[in-house]
């Protein structure tokens, strides 16, 4: 059953990773796939999505919702801990930052939420400017340092 759940797992975040690229305009989310290992099970991958955000924004696009609507039934059976997690750019105070962070991310878990995931399967955490993807100065910089990620941390016990 265990084996079961990790396949349907992969299966769900695997259908993310053939949505990269550009979505037709530069205020467009985009989606991307990268793997890390978990702290407990150095083995074992689990796979993270990330959602950029435009600039001092935290409103989820039409897109992106479209794309948590096709996997919401799988997300719901799969019975994993979701951490949504909150970033934002280097611009702007600490302070305002981590707030925009915590937005972005309690965005993203209204969005599930009003699909039906299970609220004590949802948590929410803002780094703000804390923890950059990039540390250059542009524009390119900035939009891989605004995003939110989605990831599985463990099943939920019973």
């Amino acid at each position: 059953m265990k084996f079961n759940k990790i396949i349907l797992i992969a299966a769900m975040f695997l259908a993310f990773s053939n949505i990269t690229g550009c979505c037709g305009s530069c205020c467009q989310q985009h989606v991307q796939e990268k793997n890390i290992s978990t702290s407990n099970k150095p083995s074992q991958e689990m796979q993270t999505v990330v959602f950029s955000f435009p600039y001092d924004s935290s409103v989820v696009t039409a897109a992106n919702i479209e794309i948590l609507d096709q996997k919401v039934d799988e997300i719901k059976v799969s019975n994993l801990r979701l951490k949504i997690v909150g970033h934002a750019d280097q611009r702007g105070s600490d302070a305002y930052n981590m707030q925009l962070g915590m937005k972005r991310a309690q965005a993203v878990a209204e969005v599930l939420r009003s699909r039906g995931v299970p609220a004590n399967h949802i948590s929410t955490i803002s780094y703000g400017k804390t923890k950059l993807l990039s540390l250059e100065n542009n524009e390119d910089a900035y939009s891989k340092n605004r995003r939110v990620e989605i990831i599985c941390e463990s099943e939920m016990v019973d």
